[in-house]
């Protein structure tokens, strides 16, 4: 789980961490690049997160679940809508 939090604390840090280090990230896993690809890796660390017999760690499971569950319908959306734009084009 730790290896999991610290891969997404790095996509999604921004300038607080080296855009090397983003870019190799990104390189050898490419889902990680769309919105849909977080979300799923959001949903998966979610669901390890739930899996503990602890209230916290459901809360906070479901909320990285929820959020994962989001981040793919936005991407997926987003999709279609690309999709659309480009054969209207």
């Amino acid at each position: 789980g730790v290896c999991f939090g610290v891969i997404i604390t790095i996509i999604e840090g921004g300038w607080a961490c080296p855009t090397r280090l983003q870019n190799g990230i990104r390189h050898y896993a490419k889902f990680l690049e769309f919105t849909w690809g977080r979300g799923m890796l959001y949903f998966f660390v979610g669901s390890l997160q739930a899996s503990n017999w602890n209230i916290l760690d459901w809360a906070v499971g479901g909320f990285m679940m929820f959020v994962g569950f989001t981040a793919v319908s936005v991407g997926a959306i987003t999709a279609i809508k690309m999709r659309r734009l480009r054969l209207s084009i």
